[in-house]
């Protein structure tokens, strides 16, 4: 009997929590709805699981993220199949089908049930975030002599027609190889330049550690082509997986290079690879790679992490070499920026001076555009304009009479910074926390950005203001994955 007293009171207790929650998911108080959520992941039971699904919908993007985050660790067939319903990626709003994608496919080992179930969505965003996921886990998935026919199927159809579509072909093929690896040969084989950018970048990216005479001619073509992100994607995969041969290639592709930013990007890996200090000298670089022998062996391990000196006389923003002849300049007007320092300036003040510093350097051809960004990014111009005295007038006084305040809205201002194809570099101020937008979680911001940029390759540099240690770590990070670089300044209060 006292047994019985006991279950029943916990079975209440259980019953009480819950519905305790449940009514904090409503709270106007986005730290209650915050923290319902994580309590809510913790009680580990269908009905929970199933008001995170509905937590996923919350507008205030801690919650969201955290949402999804928690909904990682669920297996469970019926909240599964309330992730693939209008609740998550049937429904009308692509950022909620995006969370389900993450929902369903972002642990560390992903069922093979949510993955068929992830293929669902039409939303390309969220279709972008399954197929990295697929690509993930392929290893694995094959491991398992599970591979799903209906995963085949849905990848075979997103390709069609082979050599064409955008980012979300390309996604898939790199899905599909990763399951399939017998299919890259002929792949590789049929590549030529009239397939389109995002797809020839996916190529490029498998043809990385093949040695075949088709990836050697992909190659080839990608070190020429027109689209500097395939150039990019080209001296990636040759600097990842570097002979004699490949960096031969490399230093002729630096040779012929025009887009600034990509040429000290060659340099880079070459100083890296080399142990040497080129500072752009192409003489310097063709001497070296035509001394290598064939026991030649690079100086560093990982091909991700380097900081390359760069131009050394090129324009600064805050310390900040713009090694870019197109550059969007992110500047973070949230938090402290207004608050007035001990000499009675504030941020914002310093910032004036430090952005025209740097503009007035820019010479006239460059390209660039400046975002400052709140609770909305704030473009001065639509797209990038040539840095002539004039429009560098006109962009400072746009900045310095801007008195916009509100929260950090970075994933906004970089995605509007990204529709601007003429980009190759963003250069963003800002104290390193993101708090507005559809993002919060910055690891969950970080992997949807470098899988919206994978195809683009354009390089993320960051200049973070009086940020912690964690997320300077957070941030290098993140701008080495793109070839770019994070540093640090201290404003005294």
């Amino acid at each position: 009997m006292i047994l019985g007293a006991l279950v029943f009171a916990a079975l209440s207790q259980g019953s009480d929590t819950l519905d305790m929650l449940a009514g904090s998911l409503k709270s106007p108080k986005e730290s209650e709805r915050v923290s319902a959520v994580q309590r809510l992941g913790k009680l580990d039971v269908k009905e929970a699981w199933l008001l995170l699904v509905g937590a996923l919908a919350d507008t205030a993007p801690r919650v969201a993220d955290e949402a999804e985050l928690q909904l990682t660790k669920c297996e469970l067939p019926e909240v599964i199949e309330e992730l693939s319903g209008k609740s998550g990626l049937a429904s009308s709003d692509p950022w909620i089908a995006v969370h389900a994608a993450g929902a369903l496919t972002g642990g560390k080992d992903p069922t093979l049930p949510a993955l068929e179930a992830a293929l669902a969505t039409k939303h390309d965003a969220a279709r972008i975030v399954v197929f990295s996921a697929l690509e993930r886990a392929a290893g694995d998935i094959r491991a398992s002599g599970k591979v799903a026919k209906s995963i085949q199927s849905a990848l075979e159809k997103a390709i069609q027609p082979l050599g064409k579509g955008g980012d979300v072909q390309a996604a898939a093929l790199l899905a599909l190889a990763a399951l399939e690896p017998a299919k890259i040969a002929d792949w590789l084989a049929r590549a030529d330049s009239k397939q389109s950018a995002p797809h020839l970048c996916a190529l490029i990216h498998l043809a990385g550690p093949e040695t075949s005479d088709a990836a050697q001619k992909l190659m080839l073509l990608g070190s020429t082509h027109p689209e500097r992100a395939v150039r990019a994607a080209t001296v990636a995969a040759l600097a990842a997986h570097p002979n004699g041969g490949r960096l031969t290639v490399l230093v002729d592709t630096f040779a012929a290079e025009k887009n600034t930013r990509l040429f000290w990007t060659i340099d880079g890996h070459l100083e890296r690879l080399s142990g040497l200090a080129g500072g752009g000298k192409i003489d310097f670089w063709k001497g070296w790679v035509a001394k290598l022998g064939p026991d030649w062996k690079p100086v560093t391990g990982d091909p991700r992490r380097f900081a390359p000196a760069g131009d050394t006389a090129a324009p600064k923003l805050a310390g900040m070499p713009i090694l870019s002849g197109a550059v969007a300049i992110l500047i973070d007007l949230s938090g402290s920026t207004w608050e007035k320092r001990s000499d009675g300036t504030t941020v914002k003040e310093r910032l004036d001076k430090e952005l025209e510093t740097a503009l007035r350097a820019l010479p006239e051809t460059a390209l660039f555009n400046v975002i400052p960004y709140t609770n909305e990014p704030i473009p001065w111009e639509k797209k990038l304009q040539p840095a002539t005295p004039a429009n560098v007038g006109k962009a400072l006084k746009f900045f310095t009479s801007c008195k916009a305040s509100g929260k950090g809205n970075f994933w906004d201002a970089a995605m509007l910074a990204l529709e601007d194809r003429d980009v190759d570099t963003i250069l963003v101020l800002t104290d390193g926390a993101p708090t507005g937008g559809r993002r919060w979680h910055i690891d969950l911001m970080r992997d949807r950005f470098l899988e919206e940029n994978r195809f683009r390759r354009v390089v993320l540099d960051a200049v973070l203001v009086d940020a912690s240690k964690f997320l300077r770590g957070k941030w290098q990070e993140w701008c080495e994955a793109t070839d770019g670089r994070m540093h640090e300044i201290m404003i005294p209060k």
